[in-house]
């Protein structure tokens, strides 16, 4: 385009100061034959090249995250003048030109016919990045997108994804989801605060797994909880705190449906998805608000059900073997335990680990699991009662069972009750793994009541029995 408008410059020059130079050199020659040879040379030109590139863009149907490749070189591709333009200037200067010859204005002419070809020739060289290699083409339009994100292309992106998921097009899907996450990082890198572009983000993810859970390809459903996993991972690594994303709270009930359907190495998967990692993400994004002088959670609900749940659903599971659902529920147990007792974390968070492990404490007894409570929970709290927390959650699980097993006539299901009983057995009788009476002396009922976060009785109200 610089050079073109050199020669405008030279053109305007030749016409007020009547440079002879091209008269000159071409003397001798048919002037006016010449001059409308270069006219028609000019309108086939401009209108063949027009055609060619419109034959080789519609053959191109690639889509990179919502825009095709086509729209991409002639709308979107960041040069001076953009496709359209040139090609509407390519033919006003055709028409231009046309009045030049008829006036005889021939210097003019002969460098609108230059601009013209110099034109003609950058819009087929544009064209041919429709022939770059296909991870080329992917770049470049990725990387437009990450310096110029705009509300049309978040729409189109989503509108993409969907599209994949419902086709399976797992390639695609990934690929797509693999930027998606990296766009995330790239506005909270721009961004302070929460913006209309990383919530239409978080939408994206929700609406796909929504929409593709029950599906039958669950390795695509899987593709589509890393994604939702890794946006959690971006979101945590802020260095001033996590930037709080709630895409849990939307998907929970569908997310436990889908981890019943399918089998222990796609779960447990640390290369693609761990359900127990994924948990942990979860929790570590849960922000806290002051209201009224209380810290009230403001994101990612019901987590602290998460390990109850899972292990639930994993029991009526039929995808799964025996023996992985033996190792699954000792993982859960191991995991709900660490994350209750060793885990660094602040009274709010703490609050929710304890619920999480005395809700699946509570699941444990009254399914019988005695072998798994003895020796992933008894066998290690026993010589940490004198704890607080490691004391309130012991005689939560003892409270229970004693519950269960002695004082609750609405207990439909006896077996419940013939489980806790086996539960309290643990702390009785010549061999007990923990001296019940020697524990309960050495508890410091006053600290645990004072310095746990959770209320004995808000915790355990919900668990009691009823007549059906």
């Amino acid at each position: 385009m610089v050079v073109s408008l050199v020669i405008v410059s030279l053109s305007i020059l030749y016409t007020v100061f009547n440079i002879d130079y091209i008269n000159t050199t071409l003397k001798g020659t048919e002037w006016k034959e010449l001059i409308i040879n270069l006219f028609t040379i000019q309108a086939t030109i401009a209108t063949l090249s027009i055609s060619i590139i419109a034959i080789i863009t519609g053959f191109q149907s690639k889509s990179v995250c919502g825009i095709t490749v086509t729209h991409y070189v002639t709308s979107l591709k960041p040069c001076i003048l953009k496709h359209k333009v040139l090609m509407i200037a390519d033919l006003i200067l055709t028409g231009v030109n046309y009045f030049l010859v008829a006036f005889n204005l021939d210097n003019v002419s002969i460098s609108l016919f230059i601009i013209s070809i110099i034109i003609s020739c950058v819009l087929i060289i544009d064209t041919s990045f429709v022939f770059k290699k296909s991870n080329a083409i992917e770049e470049e339009i990725c990387n437009f997108v990450l310096e110029n994100c705009t509300d049309d292309f978040i729409a189109d992106l989503g509108s993409s994804v969907n599209a994949n998921a419902a086709a399976e097009n797992v390639n695609e899907l990934e690929f797509e989801l693999s930027f998606i996450t990296t766009l995330f990082q790239n506005e909270l890198m721009k961004n302070v605060g929460k913006t209309k572009t990383l919530d239409k983000i978080e939408s994206i993810l929700i609406n796909c797994f929504l929409s593709n859970y029950l599906s039958n390809n669950k390795e695509m459903v899987l593709s589509i909880l890393n994604a939702i996993n890794n946006i959690y991972v971006s979101a945590n690594s802020k260095a001033n705190g996590p930037y709080p994303i709630d895409i849990w709270s939307s998907i929970y009930p569908q997310y436990m449906t889908f981890i019943g359907t399918v089998s222990m190495p796609q779960i447990k998967n640390k290369l693609k998805f761990d359900c127990l990692a994924f948990r942990y993400q979860i929790q570590k994004n849960i922000v806290f608000e002051d209201k009224d002088g209380q810290q009230v959670q403001t994101n990612n609900f019901m987590i602290e059900y998460y390990y109850v749940l899972i292990y639930q659903k994993m029991l009526s599971n039929n995808f799964v073997s025996k023996d992985e659902l033996e190792r699954f529920k000792e993982a859960v147990l191991d995991d709900a335990y660490t994350d209750a007792f060793w885990k660094t974390a602040d009274s709010n968070q703490k609050d929710i680990d304890i619920k999480g492990l005395c809700y699946l404490l509570k699941s444990l007894i009254e399914d019988g699991e005695i072998k798994l409570l003895n020796s992933h929970f008894l066998q290690k709290i026993k010589y940490t009662l004198n704890n607080p927390l490691e004391a309130f959650t012991f005689l939560v699980s003892l409270i229970y069972a004693y519950y269960l097993a002695y004082n609750e006539p609405y207990v439909n299901n006896k077996a419940e009750q013939e489980n806790a009983l086996g539960y309290l057995k643990l702390l009785s009788g010549a061999r007990p793994c923990i001296n019940l009476y020697n524990s309960l002396y050495y508890i410091k009922l006053i600290d645990v009541l004072e310095k746990t976060p959770l209320n004995l009785f808000s915790l355990m109200r919900s668990w009691e029995k009823y007549k059906n």
